[in-house]
């Protein structure tokens, strides 16, 4: 199978069973997805300070131990995640399902959250992540 390079116009020889692997299974491809903007719109919480908004760590009134209380139950939260999503085992379809579903829910609480006088989401980049998330989750629920 050949390709022609959009960047240097030269035609690329690829074997046609390589070429297939990128779109054999796209349902991992809309997990990695959902979990990438998922990830990515963490950063973003950060910035807009997330914390003040979010049941139990509302009431940290310090926002320094806010950020540090936010950042840390991530470790753990991530690890979890990380191990459950790509440890190929028993549970492995039921995490990533679970997650794909919590991503819509995350932009409904997100949409219902947006009048809240601490929320400051409010720009284009923090709802294509949030609203990415969703999607990416959407489809992979339904592959």
């Amino acid at each position: 199978m050949h390709f022609n390079s959009i960047l240097t116009g030269s035609t690329v020889e690829v074997a046609s069973s390589a070429s297939l692997t990128v779109f054999q299974n796209m349902h991992d491809f809309w997990f990695n997805t959902c979990f990438a903007f998922l990830v990515t719109h963490e950063l973003d919480a950060v910035r807009h300070h997330e914390w003040r908004i979010l049941p139990l760590f509302n009431l940290i009134k310090s926002d320094e131990l806010g950020f540090q209380a936010f950042t840390v139950a991530h470790v753990p939260l991530q690890m979890l995640l990380f191990h459950q999503c790509y440890t190929n085992s028993d549970t492995q379809l039921q995490w990533r399902t679970g997650l794909c579903i919590f991503s819509i829910i995350h932009l409904s609480l997100h949409w219902f959250y947006r009048k809240h006088p601490l929320y400051t989401f409010h720009n284009w980049l923090s709802w294509s992540l949030i609203a990415g998330c969703a999607f990416s989750g959407a489809m992979y629920l339904l592959q």
